[in-house]
């Protein structure tokens, strides 16, 4: 939420309020979504900055530039088990405009061309999958 405050312009006690974080996984979120009475439709790309700050940690994700050998397979590994649930690729976002509320980089912005191509990988072995990307000014 901390992330999404400043970037996404929502203040931290609606996100607190409204949204729902009873999953940790993305299987577990579109079973979440799938056990609450909603009339929308999904497609979802899986978020960089929240797969890197799972696996790394958060201070870690936003200042380590690259990731470790094991970190890179986790990542991997749960991008994975999200397109087996139903994700249709992921995204990041490379522009040094958004920042979270303390000022500092998001995960994206610090990690290496490694840690993308890695995930880029997996969407391979699928042989489907977009990667939102954004680069350059916001």
């Amino acid at each position: 939420m901390r992330l999404m405050t400043r970037i996404e312009a929502i203040p931290l006690h609606t996100m607190e309020l409204g949204l729902r974080w009873d999953w940790v996984t993305f299987p577990q979120w579109l079973d979440s979504l799938d056990s609450h009475p909603l009339g929308v439709n999904v497609g979802a790309l899986v978020p960089f900055n929240a797969l890197r700050l799972y696996v790394m940690g958060v201070e870690a994700s936003r200042t380590r530039v690259r990731g470790t050998e094991k970190e890179i397979t986790q990542m991997q590994a749960i991008l994975h088990d999200a397109m087996q649930a139903g994700a249709f690729g992921w995204s990041a976002m490379k522009t040094l405009a958004n920042r979270p509320d303390d000022g500092r980089f998001i995960p994206s912005q610090v990690a290496s061309n490694e840690a993308f191509l890695a995930l880029a990988e997996v969407l391979a072995e699928f042989g489907v999958g977009p990667i939102g990307w954004t680069r350059g000014t916001a």
